[in-house]
C-alpha cells in the first residue's frame, strides 16, 4: 500500500511540475485563481469589494490554449456564472486572437463573445485593439469595445499602458463610451494576470 501511495504522490508531484498556476484581476472587481496543463486550463473567479453575501458572484470557465503559426495565438473559453443567491445566471464562448504583425513590436488582438444573462438574455460582445511596445516589456494599446465591464454591452473606446514580463500581465486601461447616458461613465480599470510555474520555480 505504501508503494502505491508513492508512485500516486510521485505521478502528482510530476503533473504538478509541468503545471501552470495564476492568480488574476479583472475589471478591478473580479478576482480568480487558475490552474493550466498541456494548454488547457480552468479559471475560477469571483466578485471582490462587495459586502453583501449573496450578491457575490462566481464563475467557472475552461480554455484551450493553440497555435495557428509561429505569429498567430488562439484561445477558446466556455463559462457558467451565477450570484450566490441565483438571482441571475449567464453563460457563454469567449474566442481570442492574439496576432504579432512585427515580431513582438506591434500586435492585433481581437476577442467576441457570445452570451446569455438570465435578466439580459442573448447579447454578442466584441474587442479589437492594436498594441505597440517601444520596450520589449512596455508597451501601450487602444481600440474599441463592448464587452461589458460588469453586465450591460456598452461601446467604448479604450487606451492603456501593458506591462508584459515573463510572470506578470498588468494593463491599466481607462475607457470612455461612445454614447451618453446615465451609467455611461469614463472609467479607469486594472487587469493583471501572474503566473507561477512549480517547474521554473523549483530550477
Amino acid at each position: 500500500m505504501k508503494v502505491i501511495f508513492s508512485i500516486l504522490f510521485l505521478a502528482l508531484t510530476l503533473y504538478a511540475s509541468e503545471a501552470e498556476f495564476s492568480i488574476a484581476m479583472r475589471n478591478s472587481k473580479y478576482g480568480s485563481i487558475g490552474f493550466e496543463y498541456n494548454d488547457i486550463g480552468v479559471v475560477y473567479e469571483n466578485s471582490v469589494f462587495i459586502d453583501v453575501l449573496e450578491k457575490q458572484y462566481a464563475r467557472l470557465l475552461i480554455y484551450h490554449d493553440f497555435s495557428w503559426t509561429d505569429r498567430i495565438e488562439l484561445r477558446y473559453s466556455l463559462y457558467y456564472g451565477t450570484r450566490y443567491n441565483q438571482d441571475y445566471y449567464d453563460y457563454g464562448g469567449i474566442f481570442e486572437i492574439n496576432t504579432r504583425i512585427i515580431k513582438h513590436a506591434l500586435q492585433f488582438s481581437g476577442i467576441y463573445q457570445p452570451y446569455y444573462d438570465s435578466d439580459l438574455e442573448i447579447s454578442h460582445g466584441y474587442s479589437v485593439a492594436l498594441s505597440l511596445f517601444p520596450l520589449s516589456e512596455v508597451g501601450v494599446t487602444g481600440g474599441i469595445r463592448n464587452i461589458p465591464d460588469y453586465r450591460e454591452t456598452e461601446r467604448r473606446v479604450f487606451a492603456g499602458l501593458v506591462f508584459d514580463t515573463p510572470h506578470l500581465l498588468l494593463q491599466p486601461i481607462i475607457s470612455t463610451p461612445l454614447r451618453s447616458g446615465a451609467k455611461s461613465v469614463t472609467r479607469l480599470t486594472i487587469n493583471f494576470v501572474y503566473r507561477l510555474s512549480l517547474l521554473e520555480n523549483g530550477s
